[in-house]
């Protein structure tokens, strides 16, 4: 901007002195030389006013534009700043819901809660998918849409695992309570007490396989997820930099 402004302060006065150097010569050599009267001086030092007047009027006219470029620029730089925090909090938290998820204190009693697990994990996501749209205004940088990317379909791949296994866990334990409303309105004559503790093994070991073989491959899956979601984070970093630089 400084560069800008002494150039044309430059280039002016190189008019304003070829102006003068031109029109002294012209209008001295008319009147003859040392006979200029009072008016004479007068009109030239009116002539030399209007020109600094135009001068100082064009230098502050280009000091706004460029005030006005410089504001403009640091506006942008700090909304993509914005949403490239935004873009790791929302990931962050959709990945934090996914891995909070626990089903220890699931039974046949309590299991609609998991519907709600269902819609926090769903909420989530869109969070994090309305933030990456915010992102996608300045984002031109190959290297972190093709990370992100990788995250992403790392992190869908276990939110589809535990979207599963939910789905599982529901149907287990619904059908667990019709099964076992329906005993109820047997005889008791016809069904012993070891048989219902039997029954209740049983079921208590399906979900318990459920349970177990989620935590395996929630593990698994999990290992990629870190892998990509490292990369992604520290290209966000590296790109945080650069424009705050």
């Amino acid at each position: 901007m400084d560069l800008l402004i002494e150039a044309t302060i430059i280039l002016i006065g190189f008019v304003l002195f070829f102006t003068i150097k031109n029109f002294l010569p012209t209008y001295f050599a008319e009147k003859g030389k040392n006979l200029a009267t009072k008016e004479d001086i007068e009109h030239i030092t009116e002539k030399v006013e209007k020109i600094k007047a135009e001068f100082v009027k064009n230098i502050e006219f280009i000091k706004a534009d460029l005030t006005y470029l410089n504001q403009n620029k640091f506006s942008i730089k700090a909304a993509e700043r914005d949403a490239l925090i935004e873009t790791n909090n929302k990931y962050s938290e959709w990945l934090n819901v996914i891995m909070s998820i626990r089903f220890t204190d699931i039974n046949h009693q309590n299991y609609e809660k998991l519907n709600d697990y269902y819609h926090k994990i769903k909420t989530s996501r869109l969070n994090f998918h309305n933030a990456e749209d915010k992102l996608h205004l300045f984002l031109h940088d190959e290297e972190l849409m093709k990370v992100k990317f990788a995250c992403i379909e790392q992190t869908l791949k276990l939110e589809f695992l535990l979207d599963n296994t939910l789905a599982k866990c529901i149907e287990h334990f619904r059908n667990h309570n019709i099964y076992f409303d329906n005993l109820a309105k047997i005889s008791e004559k016809d069904i012993t007490p070891d048989f219902l503790i039997a029954q209740m093994k049983e079921s208590q070991k399906q979900i318990d396989e459920i349970f177990y073989k989620f935590i395996d491959d929630k593990n698994e899956l999990y290992i990629e997820v870190h892998r990509t979601r490292t990369k992604f984070i520290t290209t966000l970093k590296k790109r945080l930099y650069d424009i705050m630089s």
